[in-house]
């Protein structure tokens, strides 16, 4: 199987405008920036796919949007979120190669991407979230750590897993968000004597992460989706992912009163338009909480 964190592109001596030559200066101007190590990762699982599809090398100015749309086309077995991931990631490509003057047109933009699915947001209940806390394992007080913090702070899987000892105090968490954005998130007592009966309980373990593996060594984000999901399975908790823990702290941050644009800060939205979704649940609750106790209605006037 092919291994997305350690493949790489050799660039080619003789030609430095061939795909493989312009990915390998692509992704070194990207390192060298400081992207993530996983959007780096993303970036060369899409260009190898697409190295693939169009049957080997070839210069970047004989590629056309025809051949984008064909590749596009051809990930039927995708979801369109995925998909449009792979556009992003061959539209970045295609920007770096024009400035550079590998290519003389940007065909990327000629193609139009996939719409995503608007996906339901599906907060978890209390009860769902105390079968998780109580639920038997192993790792129990890690794991209870783990579930408090998500729960208490709505950040991401990546975030969790790259928070460091140095990160937390006893009020915030400090969080290394996308493109390399920094914030402070709060955090409830409750959440903070978890980590610390959890971190006094372990050993052996890596001086400088807050959350480990069973071998002491920082938790991986597919580490991380299997011990919720295993979690989940022995206490008949269904969908117990990060990113629905996430919903549920915004959702429930809402509709007990906090306000949509410290919301969007806490959450490390870019802009309001991604924290617009939890907002309107938040709204149909209290247009079904008026109906149910309007005066007017109740007394029937």
């Amino acid at each position: 199987m092919y291994d997305r964190f350690s493949y790489s592109f050799e660039p080619c001596c003789e030609d430095s405008d061939l795909l493989t030559s312009v990915i390998a200066e692509f992704i070194d101007a990207k390192t060298a920036e400081r992207l993530s190590p996983n959007t780096l990762a993303d970036y060369q699982n899409t260009y190898k796919c697409f190295v693939k599809f169009i049957g080997g090398e070839k210069k970047v100015g004989e590629i056309e949007a025809k051949d984008i749309r064909a590749f596009l086309a051809s990930l039927v077995h995708l979801s369109k979120k995925t998909v449009k991931n792979y556009w992003i990631g061959l539209s970045s490509l295609w920007s770096w190669a024009v400035m550079e003057g590998y290519a003389a047109e940007h065909v990327v933009r000629r193609v139009r991407p996939p719409k995503p699915e608007v996906k339901v947001v599906d907060p978890m209940s209390k009860e769902d979230v105390c079968r998780l806390l109580d639920a038997n394992s192993l790792y129990q007080l890690r794991n209870r750590a783990i579930i408090y913090v998500l729960v208490d702070s709505g950040i991401r899987a990546t975030e969790l897993c790259e928070l460091k000892l140095d990160d937390i105090s006893s009020v915030t968490l400090k969080v290394h968000g996308k493109g390399d954005r920094e914030r402070e998130v709060p955090l409830s007592d409750r959440s903070w004597r978890a980590m610390m009966d959890y971190l006094h309980s372990r050993d052996h373990a890596d001086d400088h992460a807050l959350f480990v593996s069973a071998r002491g060594r920082a938790l991986t984000r597919s580490g991380l989706y299997q011990v919720l999901r295993k979690l989940g399975e022995s206490v008949g908790v269904e969908r117990a992912y990060p990113h629905r823990m996430r919903h549920t702290f915004a959702i429930n941050y809402l509709r007990n009163g906090g306000d949509v644009y410290t919301l969007m800060k806490i959450l490390g939205h870019s802009s309001m338009e991604m924290t617009k979704k939890y907002l309107a649940i938040a709204n149909a609750d209290i247009e079904v909480a008026h109906r149910r106790a309007s005066p007017v209605k109740g007394w029937g006037l």
